[in-house]
């Protein structure tokens, strides 16, 4: 070997040691959303990841050699590609439409901006596919990203002992600790973790980690060495992180993971119906067909209580689900001052998020194929908000001259179909899509291959749900 060839590999060593040093950072920073060191440079923006940082430096130092030496990206990503493609034709055609400055924003800044988050996201999606590729490297993987949750969990447990004292400020000594992880205070009702507020938390929680620990309990596979009998330090995790999540309160993460574990069990009964249906230890009596309705049948008035424990649980210790649960659904329908849609969300405490969506929606109308651009669609909110919109404090905020927030549509799937049009929302949801098929095919085998793939499953259709 000549001594160009060993510095080579001496190089490429080093590189791939720092690649894994800046990797474990990421995962462990995952949780921190809204990092007061970052807004520094990006202007107290809530979207501000201390991940972005090792994110970076991953970009440059894996990513970018990985392709330029021919690496391989997994057919998975390819109508990811291309929407990301369509995204920037969108965002070029953009300045051409009728868009004028609108409180402070311009068309060129709110693409930077957004491209900016987007690019972020493809990174992380691109560098999660090439750079732990074996076995062993997935398990460590894992470590270091339950590492980062428990440190999650740690803090939003020490949030949880303070909610029955909701009434009382939080101490002086918790909230100057918060502040190392957000720049937004602590909320005295809800939990937040290390997140910009409740709902940010759930979200990491019900796509990402219980995912995760689920599919670990349903493939029996564990990355920690040390257990007790069937209990493992994912199973310990699965139950700590599901009793953070009630205490987030938040409606769509709640639903989404009670969704994510209605379609788990509904896969699950019905694969094992099919084995009890062949066993010959079965009473002729019932059918397949049969057994399969029972079974189900019972499953769903299990779900069906467990959802009435957990609403009733949450109302009690909960004033926002309490009022929500009063509501009188019978003069919501006979008022004939408002239409009852309109009635009904506003009593339900979404009347400010129907109005982005409806807004969105119109905007998509107007510009169906492409949308208006990436970061576009608050452009056009004042026209088309809806005049229903006029009664409610939220919307009269940011339509107010002296205010400077900028509307969005606060829905993924809104968003896209405004901002990329239904081209690029067809080929995301494509993605989606062949996710969904690739997840359920590697499910099928065992191991920690086989762990990630129904976590996969469980994420996309909580995400279904986050996505609003």
């Amino acid at each position: 070997m000549t001594l160009s060839n060993i510095r080579s590999t001496r190089v490429r060593k080093s590189l791939e040691a720092t690649s894994w040093f800046f990797w474990i950072l990421l995962l462990v920073t995952i949780p921190i959303t809204s990092s007061p060191l970052i807004a520094r440079f990006t202007g107290e923006a809530p979207v501000s990841p201390l991940a972005g940082v090792p994110l970076l430096f991953l970009a440059i130092l894996w990513l970018v050699p990985y392709l330029l030496s021919g690496g391989r990206l997994p057919k998975f990503a390819l109508p990811f590609l291309a929407f990301l493609g369509v995204v920037l034709i969108s965002s070029l055609r953009a300045p051409f439409l009728e868009m004028y400055p609108f409180k402070g924003n311009t068309v060129l800044g709110r693409e930077v901006r957004s491209l900016i988050t987007l690019g972020m996201g493809a990174c992380f999606y691109l560098i999660a596919t090439s750079l732990p590729q074996t076995e062993s490297r997935l398990r460590a993987s894992l470590k270091w990203l339950y590492l980062g949750a428990f440190f999650l969990l740690i803090w939003s447990t020490v949030q949880a002992f303070r909610l029955p004292f909701v009434d009382n400020p939080p101490p002086l000594e918790l909230a100057q600790i918060h502040e190392y992880f957000s720049i937004r205070d602590l909320f005295r009702s809800q939990v937040t973790g290390m997140a910009f507020e409740p709902s940010w938390l759930a979200d990491q929680l019900v796509v990402l980690y219980l995912p995760l620990w689920l599919g670990s309990l349903v493939k029996g596979f564990s990355v920690f060495t040390l257990k007790w009998k069937r209990v493992t330090g994912e199973l310990i995790l699965l139950l700590w992180g599901s009793v953070i999540l009630f205490f987030t309160f938040s409606r769509i993460g709640l639903v989404g993971f009670i969704a994510s574990i209605t379609v788990l069990l509904m896969v699950g009964s019905w694969r094992y119906l099919d084995e009890l249906a062949q066993r010959k230890s079965v009473d002729s009596r019932w059918s397949k067909g049969q057994l399969k309705g029972i079974y189900v049948t019972s499953l769903f008035l299990i779900l069906l209580l467990g959802i009435s424990v957990v609403v009733v649980l949450a109302a009690q210790t909960n004033e926002r689900i309490r009022e929500i649960l009063s509501i009188n659904l019978e003069s919501i329908i006979k008022s004939d001052r408002l239409p009852p849609i309109y009635n009904l969300v506003n009593n339900l405490e979404y009347a400010e998020r129907l109005m982005y969506w409806i807004s969105a929606f119109l905007v998509f109308s107007q510009f169906p194929f492409l949308g208006v651009g990436l970061g576009n669609a608050g452009f056009f909110f004042r026209e088309n908000v809806p005049a229903f919109g006029s009664y409610l404090p939220e919307v009269l905020h940011i339509l107010g001259p002296e205010q400077v927030t900028f509307s969005n549509p606060k829905s993924l799937w809104m968003r896209l179909i405004a901002e990329t049009g239904f081209i690029g929302f067809t080929l995301f949801a494509t993605f989606l899509i062949v996710l969904a098929l690739g997840a359920i095919r590697i499910s099928k085998g065992k191991g920690i291959a086989a762990g990630i793939g129904v976590a996969a499953g469980i994420a996309l259709v909580a995400q279904i749900f986050e996505g609003f």
